[in-house]
């Protein structure tokens, strides 16, 4: 049996889709005694006039929260210049040097690499998913000196490298991945919302040696967290706070119709690594033995990979425009002959 949870991204991130998660499961097969169930009523849906009207209105409602804004950006300007829309990458390792791999990610600009599947979506879509073992990811994690998210950027960036290969459509630089990460504080855990930002990294499909991409994506990632590490935590979360979802809703709209992400995209698509629970949980006394997670895409980013574990298992759920990648199954099961492919050229050289 499947159980399918579909909720809207503003209102669970990662980590507040593990709160849910434990509420719904239990530790035991015998279940738990719940008690008393409150009532409760949705709000009622406002009106673009009602939106409008609070967006204005927001500003003069938190004065402490846009003088914390204002503060923050201006401090912020060097980095912002650099550091979303721009990620620098160092010069990695002396080996690479040697190899030449201090080209390999460059600059990417504002605008990432053409590939079949960044282009507007369609209402359809396609889903995939592969489980590989946690314990094969860390040892090519433990052998290599890298992370465990590593592991999965280079999982991905082979994966992609070869799906592209399939179409001839493989750009001669890296592609560029958004990975979310959450800004959630101590006081906010167990809350709902989305608290999270994203970080910008490329991701070395350019690249053929599967150990050698490993290594790029932990350079790149480092790079990109000391990037992002210099903004601060809640400065997105203020930014979001003052929009108009009227208006934005609007822009977005024009946006579409322009096919402006056709000419602006600065990544390719998401990819995000949910740490999950590590122990057994049930569900009306049954076992859970997998969670996949599906995460959102949006005209310009056709695919997203989004994987969790649990247990002993690492879960990858990738969901794209079916227009746009119709053999999506394809690429999921080159993650799993990417980390077979890994493990022989780091673990068992």
């Amino acid at each position: 049996m499947a159980v399918y949870t579909k909720v809207h991204h503003a209102a669970i991130d990662g980590v507040s889709g593990n709160d849910i998660l434990a509420a719904v499961l239990d530790l035991s097969p015998e279940g738990r005694e719940l008690g008393d169930v409150p009532d409760w009523q949705g709000d009622k849906v406002p009106g673009p006039v009602p939106l409008l009207a609070r967006s204005v209105l927001s500003p003069t409602s938190h004065p402490g929260r846009a003088a914390r804004l204002t503060v923050g950006v201006a401090r912020s300007a060097p980095g912002l210049l650099r550091s979303p829309s721009r990620p620098a990458i160092p010069v990695l390792d002396k080996v690479l040097l040697r190899r030449g791999a201090s080209t390999v990610l460059s600059q990417t600009g504002l605008r990432a690499p053409r590939t079949p599947f960044n282009k507007p979506v369609t209402p359809h879509r396609r889903w995939a998913f592969r489980t590989v073992a946690l314990a094969d990811v860390k040892a090519v994690k433990s052998a290599s000196g890298a992370t465990v998210n590593d592991v999965v950027m280079a999982l991905c960036s082979g994966a992609l490298r070869r799906w592209l290969q399939d179409h001839d459509a493989l750009p001669d630089g890296p592609l560029v991945a958004a990975v979310p990460v959450s800004v959630r504080t101590g006081e906010q855990k167990g809350t709902g919302g989305n608290r999270v930002s994203t970080m910008i990294t490329p991701i070395p499909t350019n690249v053929e040696d599967p150990a050698e991409r490993l290594a790029l994506c932990h350079g790149a990632m480092r790079a990109a967290k000391e990037q992002h590490g210099a903004l601060p935590a809640n400065l997105l979360g203020d930014v979001t706070q003052f929009a108009m979802p009227a208006l934005a809703g609007q822009a977005a709209r024009l946006a579409a119709r322009l096919r402006l992400v056709e000419w602006l995209n600065p990544f390719n698509l998401i990819i995000s690594n949910v740490p999950g629970p590590n122990v057994p949980l049930y569900y009306a006394g049954a076992r859970l033995l997998a969670y996949y997670p599906l995460s959102a895409i949006a005209d310009g980013q056709g695919p997203n990979i989004t994987v969790m574990s649990f247990e002993d298992g690492m879960h990858f759920g990738l969901i794209a425009c079916r227009e746009l990648v119709p053999d999506l199954d394809r690429m999921a099961g080159y993650l799993v002959d990417e980390l077979a492919d890994l493990t022989k050229a780091v673990v068992r050289p």
